[in-house]
């Protein structure tokens, strides 16, 4: 119903953007030209650090995950800065911005940047500065906007023409933003990069979802051979392996055996008969080996004292 459930003062005068990070308010503000950007505990109002946006003025910005994108009205460039302010790039206002145009707006959109000015927003691939998709919505002064991660763009608008907050469909129903031939409708989870669509092959461990199945590829390490050595009294198999902190136990079924062995060499130590046919899984647990055995369908686990013999089984 619009009512007021918080507020405090500013830490300057003139405020221009504000965005929410992690849990905290960031808020531009430009006062005679000594701009600074403010980090801010929304629960309290209380300045927690703040950094100098040299030299400019910060009219809008947006945070894409890991770095802020900040509009400078005075350079007529797009800042790309760390958490911290520490700057990444300055990226002169694209074309067509650079024709007379006014950069007041930015939004994040996947891994692109929308843009907004007087009478146009335009969709650019943030890594490149490529221009995807370019709209001319019928306002004037676009102050701000806002994509909800689904389907709908909020555009807010000022000065004495539109004071207004509009909702457009975005993406447009059907639209290929990055020609890959999928659109969000059709599975594309990033609409801004070619490489990302329902079925492209996914790059292990690069931390992007290039086919769109929800998750990352993971790629399967090299394991480093330390050592190796054969099974005692030419076992066919090892049934089951257990640690108990110094020596490996080894459940052997062609013989029938469990046998203890020097892990640094593979030396028996000791050796014993399972206490039914074919054993199979083993462990040790506080003292006691437990054997699992299915001797002819009938199968038991057997707790054992690891000096040899059954002490319960079950």
């Amino acid at each position: 119903d619009g009512s007021v459930l918080q507020a405090f003062s500013a830490a300057d005068t003139d405020t221009t953007c504000l965005e929410w990070v992690d849990g905290y308010l960031y808020n531009c503000e430009a006062p005679n030209g000594d701009a600074k950007v403010h980090k801010i505990d929304p629960a309290t109002g209380d300045l927690l650090s703040d950094w100098d946006f040299t030299d400019g003025f910060p009219r809008d910005a947006t945070w894409d995950g890991s770095s802020f994108w900040i509009v400078d009205a005075y350079d007529m460039e797009i800042r790309q800065l760390q958490e911290d302010g520490g700057l990444i790039q300055s990226v002169p206002w694209p074309s067509p911005f650079d024709a007379g145009y006014t950069v007041l707006a930015v939004a994040g959109y996947g891994s692109g940047l929308l843009v907004g000015s007087r009478e146009l927003i335009a969709l650019y691939d943030r890594s490149t500065f490529q221009m995807l998709a370019c709209y001319e919505p019928q306002l004037d002064y676009i102050f701000g906007l806002e994509w909800d991660g689904e389907e709908t763009l909020w555009v807010s608008t000022g000065g004495a023409w539109d004071e207004h907050i509009w909702a457009f469909e975005f993406p447009p129903a059907g639209v290929d933003f990055d020609g890959d031939g999928y659109t969000v409708d059709d599975g594309d989870c990033d609409d801004v990069a070619a490489d990302v669509y329902p079925g492209a092959n996914d790059i292990p461990d690069d931390g992007i979802d290039q086919d769109c199945d929800g998750a990352d590829e993971v790629a399967c390490a090299q394991l480093t051979l330390i050592d190796s050595f054969d099974l005692p009294a030419d076992e066919d198999c090892a049934g089951g392996i257990a640690f108990d902190g110094a020596n490996l136990w080894v459940a052997g079924g062609e013989n029938n055996r469990i046998w203890e062995l020097d892990p640094s060499d593979g030396a028996v130590l000791d050796d014993f008969s399972s206490p039914d046919g074919d054993p199979s899984g083993l462990e040790y647990v506080d003292g006691y080996l437990y054997n699992n055995e299915p001797p002819q369908g009938d199968a038991g686990v057997y707790k054992l004292d690891p000096a040899g013999g059954a002490t319960a089984g079950y």
